[in-house]
C-alpha cells in the first residue's frame, strides 16, 4: 500500500473498486463467447512489481520484487538480484540461454518501471554463440523498439547480460577486425539514411565499444538497405542494417557512458573501459560560460516561425518560477504574447528552446511581464492584458520585447543546467525587502510610484517597474542616450512638482525603444510619463538640482563595460534581463481522435470487395467473399469454420497446423498455420448482425485484411455500431483520442466545467490553502490520477459511451452501463491513458473539460507513462472500452506490434515508480533570495536549496501540498495559426510577416534557414522519389514497381496512377524563389534553385509528337 493520507487512500480505493466493477461486467459480456477471448485480457497491476510479472514474467516474481525493494531499497540493486535469482532457477527451470533471456527481460522491465515495450519487443532473443576460438559468449539481439527504454535502459540491457554472462562463467565476445569494421560501416550508413542529424559515434568510439563490451550487440535486420563492404560475415546472419544495434551503441553506450559506468560499479562489474567515452565539458572553475545555442533552429519547418534568435535582446526574458501548469518542461508566457505573436504560439503549442532542454509546451501566465511593442504612431507600450493585445494587434509596427518565459527550477535541475542569471522581477525584490524586514505583497510592489520605489532603494534595488533594459546598450549608446535626453529634453514642473518630460523626436528615439521605455508621440515631440521619466533620468544620473547634466556619465571611460558604467551611475539598478532565450515554434497543439490510415470502423476483413473505400455495405452486393481468417473447428460436430460459435450451437477451437506435415501435434519444429482463405457469406452475416444491433449504417469501413498472427476478426456487430456513432477503431480494438500533454497540479472549478457539488462527490473538499470549497474560483490541488480533457475529446467520448451502451444491450444482451444524457455526464468516469512506445496503461478519472487542445493531467501521471511536456502526446480511452473490446489477438505479429497496447494496467499511481523527471520538479510556493542572488554566478542546481518532489517520496506529502510561485488562468488563444491557416502559402506568408516584426529575429537569415532546412530537402527528396516511385491502383490501392503490360491493375482491373506528380514536386519552388528575391538572399541559394528548376523542367519536358508515314523511311 502506498503512503498517503486517509483522503487519498479513499480516492485510490474508489478507483480500484470502479475498475473491479467494470472488469466484472466486461467478463460477463465476454463469457458469451463472441469475442476473441472469453475474459478481459488486460492484467490490472497495483505496482511496478505486478507490471513486470504481467509483461514478461516469470510467475511469482512480483512478490519477490516487493520483498527486495523493502530489503535493498534501490531499484538497480533489485534488478541485478532478481536476475541472479532467475538464473539460480528459483522461478523457472531451463537451459542457460533460456535463463539468461528471462533474467535480462525481467530486469530490463523492472528498470523501465514495467511500462515500456522494450523488454518484449526491443530484445528479440538472446543466444549463446561461439567465438573464433570455440569459447561461448552471449549475444543480445536488439530491434528498433529498444528505443523506448531510453539510452540508459538500452545500455543497462548489456550490463544485465554481462552480469548473467559472469554468473555462468561464459567467455566475453571476441570480435574479429572485419566484425568491428562491419559495425562502423553499419552505424555510419544508418546515420545517413535513417537517423540524419542524430549523434554518430566516431570510428574509434565504435571499435572501442565493440572490442571492450563483453556482450555482443547483435540485432535483427530492420532496414531495407544493406552494407556494401563488410558483407556475408559468418557471425552476422544478415547484410541488412540493424537499427537496434545502431541505437544501443550510439544512444545507449556512447551517450550514457558516465551513467552506465556508475551503475556497473554499483553492481560490481568492471566497465571502466567506458571512461574513454565519457564526454567531459570544459568549465571554468569560477563561472560557467553561457553561450548561444542554435540547435533549436537547425530543422525549421515552413509555417512555424522563429520567435527569437539565440540570446538576442528582445527575445523571451528568462524568469524563474512555476505556475500550476508548469513543470516537466512545460513553461509559461503571457497570454498577450500569444496574441501578439499572431497566435503561432498558443496554450499547448510546442516551442523549441535554446535552454534548458530542447523544447517545451507553452501555457499562459498573466502575472509575468507581457510584450512591449512599437505602434504605428510611434508609441511604445507594454501590453498587460489580452484585451489590450487584441486592440493593439493590427497597429503594431515592431515587437520590441516578447515578454517573459517562466521556467521552473525543476527543468534546470533535471537537465543539470547551470542556474543562470535571472530576470529582475517583483518576487525577487519581495525577497530582498523581506531580508531587510520590509513586508510588501506583489500587488503593492507593482503599484509603487517612482517616489515610493526610489525611497525603497535605501534597502533594495529599484523596483522592476522602473528598471529599463539599459544593460542591453553599449557604453557609447548609453552616452548617446544621455546627451539626447539632456540636449533635446525638457523638464516640466508645476510649481515645485515634476509633472513630465518632453523630447524632440529624432533618430535617437530608437534608443528609447531599445530599452523598452513606455512613451507616446505628439507631432514632433515625445512625451514620457512622470514616473518613467524620473526613473530613466535617475538611472543615468542626469538630474542635479532639478537640472539636466551629463557631467557624471561623461566622466566615465569608454573602456568600461556597460555594467560597470551603470553601477557607477546608479548603484541601485539591477540588470532587468539576466538572460534571453532563443525560441521557435515546434509542433502545433493537438486534440484529435485516433485514426488508422485509412480510418476504419471495424477490424473485419472484406478483401477487395468493398472497393477503394473498403465499405462493408458495398461489399455485401457480392454476397460471398473470400478472405483470410483464422482456422477453427467445432468441438461438437468437427465442422471447419472461422466463427467462435458453430451453427450447431457448439463452441469452436483454434486449429494450428504444421506447414510441413499438416498435423496439429508433431515434432517437425516447423511454422504452424493458424489461418487460411475462407468463404464468408457477407450479406447474410451483415443482415443478421444488423438485425441483432438494430442498426445498419449507410457506410461501414472495414479492413482489407488482418495483420494479426491468427487473423482473428472482431464481431462485425461492433463495426456497425461504431459506424452508427461515427467512431473509428484502433488496431487493438479500442477507440482512442490523442492529445498534447499538459501538466497541471491545481485547477479552478469554473475553468473545467465542473460544479462544486460534483467535485465534492469526487472527493474534493478543500482548496489548496485549506479552506472549504464554496466558490467556483478557488484553487484546488489535483488528485494524481484525475484528468481534464478538451471539449472535443469530451464530445467524442460521449459518443463512445453511447456505442458501449448499445454494444452491451444489443450484442451481449446485458444492461447499459453509462446512460449519459449529455457530454458533461462523463465527469467522474474512468479512463485509461497510454503512451505510444509503452505496453502499460494507467487508470485515470475525468473531472472536467476546457477549451485547451490538450490533455491536462498531473505531472505524476505524465511521468507514469514515461512522458513529459516537451510536445509529447498521450492517448486516452474509456476503461470499459478497453476491458470489453481490446484483444491481444488483434495485435500485429510484426516486430513492435505490442507497442502502444495496454497489456497491463496500473491501478494505483506510486510516485516512486514513475519516470524520475518529476522527482526533480520543485514544489515550493516561493524561491529563496539566495536562489536569485547566486544565479548571477551560474551555479549548479544541486547547490540550490529548493524543496523538490523527490524529497517527499514515500511519505503522505508526496501526493499533497505541492506549491506554485505564480498564479495563472487559462487565457488567450487555444488554436494556433498553423492549424487555422489551411494552405502552406498562407502559413509561410503569415510566418514571414511575423518574423519581420520581431526585433529578436533576423528575417533574412530566418528565411534562408526555412529554404535550406525545409524547402530544398523537400524539393530534392520529391524529385528523387519521383524516379523511384511506384504505381498505385485507384480502386484497390495495390502498388506496382512497374506498370503491368495490361496497363491496368492485375488484381481488380482498376485504373493506375503515379503516386508522385509534378505538382507535388513543384509546390515549394515558387515560394522559395519569391523569398530569395524579397530578402535578397545569397546568390548561391538562388543558383541552387535555378539548377533544380532546370532539372525538373528537363524531366517534365513536353516533346512535340508528330506522326510520320512509313514511306518516309523508304
Amino acid at each position: 500500500m502506498v503512503e498517503a493520507s486517509p483522503r487519498v487512500q479513499k480516492y485510490f480505493e474508489s478507483m480500484k473498486n470502479e475498475i473491479d466493477s467494470q472488469i466484472a461486467l466486461a467478463n460477463q459480456a465476454r463469457s458469451k463467447n463472441l469475442d476473441a477471448a472469453n475474459e478481459v485480457e488486460v492484467a490490472p497491476a497495483r505496482d511496478v512489481a505486478a507490471r513486470v510479472e504481467g509483461l514478461v514474467g516469470p510467475k511469482g516474481v512480483a512478490e519477490r520484487i516487493r520483498e527486495l525493494n523493502l530489503e535493498l531499497g534501490d531499484r538497480e540493486k533489485v534488478c541485478f538480484e532478481i536476475a541472479k535469482e532467475i538464473m539460480q532457477g528459483k522461478f523457472i527451470q531451463g537451459t542457460k540461454q533460456e535463463l539468461i533471456e528471462q533474467a535480462v527481460r525481467s530486469a530490463l522491465a523492472l528498470f523501465t518501471e514495467g511500462v515500456v515495450s522494450a523488454p518484449i519487443e526491443g530484445v528479440s532473443k538472446i543466444e549463446l554463440k561461439k567465438n573464433h576460438d570455440g569459447s561461448e559468449y552471449v549475444a543480445v539481439y536488439f530491434t528498433g523498439p529498444i528505443r523506448g527504454a531510453g539510452g540508459t535502459g538500452q545500455a543497462f540491457t548489456l550490463l544485465i547480460a554481462d552480469y548473467c554472462r559472469k554468473f555462468f562463467d561464459l567467455s566475453p565476445y571476441l570480435p574479429l577486425e572485419d566484425e568491428k569494421n562491419r559495425y562502423v560501416e553499419e552505424l555510419n550508413l544508418y546515420a545517413i539514411k535513417t537517423r540524419a542529424g542524430q549523434y554518430v559515434p566516431t570510428e574509434e568510439e565504435v571499435k572501442h565499444v565493440v572490442s571492450n563490451c563483453a556482450v555482443c550487440v547483435h540485432g535483427e535486420p530492420t532496414e531495407d538497405y544493406e552494407v556494401s563492404t563488410y558483407k556475408n560475415l559468418p557471425s552476422i546472419e544478415t547484410n541488412k542494417v540493424r537499427s537496434g544495434v545502431c541505437l544501443v551503441i550510439s544512444e545507449g553506450v556512447c551517450l550514457k557512458a558516465a551513467k552506465v559506468m556508475k551503475i556497473a560499479k554499483k553492481a560490481g562489474l568492471d566497465w571502466t573501459w567506458l571512461e574513454k567515452l565519457v564526454k567531459v565539458s570544459k568549465q571554468s572553475e569560477k563561472k560557467t560560460e553561457i553561450k548561444p545555442v542554435t540547435k533549436y533552429m537547425d530543422e525549421i519547418v515552413a509555417g512555424r516561425p522563429i520567435f527569437s534568435f539565440p540570446m538576442k535582446p528582445g527575445g523571451f526574458r528568462l524568469r524563474y518560477g512555476r505556475t500550476r501548469f508548469c513543470g516537466i518542461l512545460s513553461k509559461a508566457i503571457h497570454p498577450a504574447t500569444m496574441i501578439i505573436l499572431d497566435e503561432f504560439a498558443v496554450f499547448g503549442t510546442q516551442v523549441k528552446t535554446e535552454r534548458p532542454g530542447k523544447g517545451c509546451i507553452v501555457t499562459s501566465c498573466e502575472t509575468i511581464e507581457g510584450p512591449t511593442v512599437l505602434m504605428d504612431d510611434g508609441e511604445v507600450k507594454q501590453i498587460t492584458t489580452v484585451e489590450e493585445a487584441l486592440e493593439a494587434k493590427s497597429s503594431i509596427k515592431e515587437i520590441l520585447f516578447l515578454g517573459d518565459m517562466l521556467a521552473c527550477f525543476g527543468d534546470f535541475n533535471k537537465s543539470n543546467h547551470p542556474i543562470i542569471q535571472a530576470a529582475w522581477c517583483e518576487e525577487w525584490l519581495q525577497r530582498e525587502l523581506e531580508a531587510k524586514g520590509i513586508k510588501k505583497t506583489i500587488k503593492e510592489i507593482q503599484d509603487l510610484s517612482f517616489k515610493e520605489a526610489f525611497e525603497l532603494t535605501k534597502h533594495a534595488p529599484l523596483a522592476p517597474k522602473y528598471t529599463f533594459y539599459l544593460h542591453d546598450l553599449t557604453v557609447k549608446e548609453l552616452k548617446q542616450l544621455a546627451h539626447y535626453l539632456t540636449e533635446q529634453g525638457k523638464l516640466e514642473y508645476e510649481w515645485f512638482d515634476f509633472k513630465g518630460f518632453k523630447l524632440k523626436k529624432t533618430s535617437d528615439k530608437r534608443l528609447l525603444e531599445l530599452i523598452a521605455l513606455p512613451h507616446k508621440t505628439q507631432g514632433d515631440e515625445i512625451i514620457i510619463q512622470e514616473d518613467y521619466a524620473l526613473a530613466l533620468l535617475h538611472s543615468l544620473n542626469l538630474i542635479q538640482d532639478k537640472k539636466l547634466t551629463t557631467a557624471k556619465i561623461d566622466s566615465l571611460s569608454d573602456e568600461k563595460t556597460t555594467t560597470e558604467v551603470l553601477a557607477e551611475l546608479a548603484p541601485f539598478l539591477r540588470k532587468k534581463a539576466g538572460n534571453y532565450l532563443g525560441t521557435s515554434m515546434g509542433r502545433p497543439e493537438k486534440s484529435k481522435e485516433r485514426k488508422m490510415q485509412p480510418p476504419v470502423n471495424t477490424l473485419f476483413p472484406i478483401g477487395q470487395a468493398g472497393g477503394k473505400t473498403r465499405d462493408v455495405i458495398k461489399a455485401m452486393r457480392e454476397g460471398v467473399i473470400e478472405v483470410e481468417v483464422e482456422n477453427r473447428e467445432c468441438v461438437s460436430c468437427k465442422t471447419k469454420q472461422w466463427t467462435k460459435k458453430c451453427i450447431c450451437g457448439g463452441s469452436t477451437r483454434r486449429i494450428e497446423q504444421c506447414t510441413k506435415c499438416g498435423k496439429e501435434s508433431c515434432s517437425c519444429n516447423a511454422k504452424k498455420i493458424k489461418s487460411s482463405l475462407q468463404r464468408i457469406n457477407l450479406k447474410e452475416l451483415v443482415d443478421k448482425a444488423s438485425a441483432k444491433v438494430q442498426s445498419k449504417p449507410d457506410k461501414v469501413k472495414a479492413v482489407i485484411g488482418l495483420i494479426s498472427g491468427a487473423k482473428t476478426p472482431e464481431p462485425i456487430e461492433k463495426g456497425l455500431l461504431r459506424a452508427k456513432h461515427e467512431l473509428n477503431v484502433f488496431r487493438d480494438g479500442t477507440i482512442r483520442h490523442d492529445s498534447t500533454e499538459v501538466p497541471i497540479t491545481h485547477f479552478i472549478p469554473f475553468e473545467i466545467g465542473a460544479s462544486i457539488e460534483e467535485l465534492k462527490e469526487l472527493g474534493y473538499e478543500k482548496d489548496c490553502y485549506g479552506n472549504e470549497i464554496t466558490r467556483d474560483d478557488q484553487i484546488i490541488e489535483l488528485l494524481p490520477q484525475d484528468i481534464i480533457v478538451s471539449e472535443h475529446a469530451l464530445e467524442y467520448f460521449y459518443r463512445v459511451t453511447q456505442f458501449i451502451d448499445d454494444e452491451l444491450v444489443y450484442l451481449y444482451g446485458l444492461h447499459s452501463y453509462f446512460n449519459c444524457n449529455k457530454p458533461s455526464d462523463l465527469i467522474g468516469k474512468t479512463f485509461v491513458a497510454i503512451a505510444p512506445h509503452t505496453s502499460a496503461g494507467i487508470a485515470c478519472r475525468l473531472i472536467g473539460f476546457t477549451s485547451v487542445q490538450g490533455l491536462l493531467a498531473h505531472p505524476y501521471l505524465h511521468c507514469a507513462c514515461r512522458r513529459n511536456a516537451d510536445g509529447d502526446e498521450l492517448a486516452i480511452m474509456l476503461a470499459m472500452d478497453l476491458f470489453l473490446n481490446f484483444s491481444k489477438e488483434y495485435l500485429p505479429e510484426t516486430r513492435g506490434g505490442k507497442m502502444d497496447a495496454a497489456l497491463v494496467l496500473t491501478t494505483v499511481l506510486d510516485p516512486r515508480e514513475v519516470d524520475d523527471e518529476v522527482h526533480a520538479m520543485d514544489r515550493s510556493f516561493e524561491y529563496p533570495l539566495e536562489f536569485y542572488s547566486n544565479a548571477e554566478n551560474n551555479y549548479a542546481p544541486s547547490e540550490a536549496k529548493i524543496r523538490i518532489i523527490g524529497q517527499d517520496l514515500g511519505t503522505p506529502a508526496q501526493y499533497e501540498g505541492i506549491g506554485f510561485t505564480h498564479e495563472s488562468r487559462i487565457l488567450g488563444p487555444v488554436i494556433s495559426s498553423y492549424v487555422s491557416l489551411k494552405t502552406m502559402a498562407d502559413k509561410v506568408e503569415s510566418e514571414l510577416e511575423l518574423m519581420r516584426k520581431i526585433r529578436a529575429v533576423d528575417e533574412g537569415k530566418a528565411s534562408e534557414k526555412i529554404i535550406l532546412s525545409h524547402f530544398l530537402p523537400d524539393l530534392y527528396g520529391n524529385l528523387r522519389s519521383f524516379g523511384r516511385q511506384k504505381i498505385r491502383c485507384v480502386e484497390c490501392n495495390a502498388k506496382y514497381r512497374r506498370v503491368p503490360l495490361s496497363g491496368k491493375c492485375r488484381k481488380c482491373g482498376g485504373k493506375l496512377l503515379l503516386t508522385i506528380n509534378k505538382g507535388g514536386i513543384l509546390k515549394y519552388l515558387e515560394i522559395s524563389k519569391s523569398m530569395i528575391e524579397k530578402y535578397s538572399l545569397p546568390d548561391y541559394l538562388k543558383q541552387r534553385l535555378m539548377l533544380l528548376e532546370r532539372e525538373i523542367n528537363e524531366i517534365f519536358k513536353e516533346e512535340d509528337s508528330k506522326q510520320f508515314s512509313l514511306a518516309k523511311y523508304f
